[in-house]
């Protein structure tokens, strides 16, 4: 009724679409309490604001990255588009756009300005978003807020758009995806691009393991859709 999405939606729906057969439990494992950020003490599902925030992966990660960074293709995030919410934040907590001293007490103060008082009393994770943006300088400027933002969602290769696979090859690993690294792609990116490409598909597949599938009728969800 909220805009939820459970662990049994989860487990129905690639039942239908994909014929793809997984428990409640590696549902809640394996996508809820890893993407949607839950935990054994919250509801299993994964809510509406988790939901929003997948989707800007995405433009969080093209947004931190410099225009020499992006693929060929990928189209770019506004310009100070990240910048422009630091400051935001900056002045909401503190009065003042000038980046402040980055340490515990000023991640606390972000936390209760925007009323997330128990996550502010939350220290493992407060230490982890401290440690995820720390720079040289020791402020929260861009770099680090760019640091913070996308210290765990790295995995997600911004490429995705300008490909030629389909979610189901994205997500799954599958033959077709493992394909697409041949040496006609690979030639339209500099070496690095490819390197950096090759190291998060090694990395994604590791964490991977096999499905258990049998055929359904995915041509009613279509049709549905």
């Amino acid at each position: 009724k909220d805009g939820s999405i459970t662990d049994d939606d989860i487990v129905l729906f690639l039942l239908s679409r994909y014929g793809i057969e997984v428990t409640a439990e590696e549902v809640r494992t394996q996508v809820i309490r890893g993407l949607g950020g839950g935990d054994e003490d919250q509801d299993d599902c994964i809510d509406l604001c988790e939901t929003v925030c997948m989707l800007l992966i995405p433009t969080l990660l093209k947004a931190c990255m410099d225009e020499a960074e992006l693929p060929k293709g990928v189209v770019r995030p506004r310009p100070g588009l990240v910048n422009y919410v630091l400051s935001m934040i900056l002045h909401d907590t503190t009065g003042s756009h000038v980046p402040k001293k980055l340490d515990k007490q000023l991640i606390q103060k972000i936390l209760i300005s925007y009323g997330e008082a128990d996550l502010a009393r939350n220290n493992d994770l407060v230490e982890e978003m401290l440690e995820s943006a720390q720079t040289p300088e020791g402020t929260l400027n861009l770099e680090a807020f760019s640091n913070g933002l996308t210290h765990d969602v790295k995995l997600y290769d911004v490429s995705n758009e300008t490909s030629v696979s389909t979610n189901y090859d994205d997500v799954f690993l599958t033959k077709n995806h493992r394909d697409d690294w041949n040496e006609e792609e690979n030639a339209q990116v500099d070496i690095e691009g490819a390197d950096q490409r090759q190291s998060v598909f090694q990395e994604r597949k590791k964490m991977s393991k096999n499905l258990n599938t049998r055929f359904t009728a995915p041509a009613i969800d279509m049709i549905v859709d």
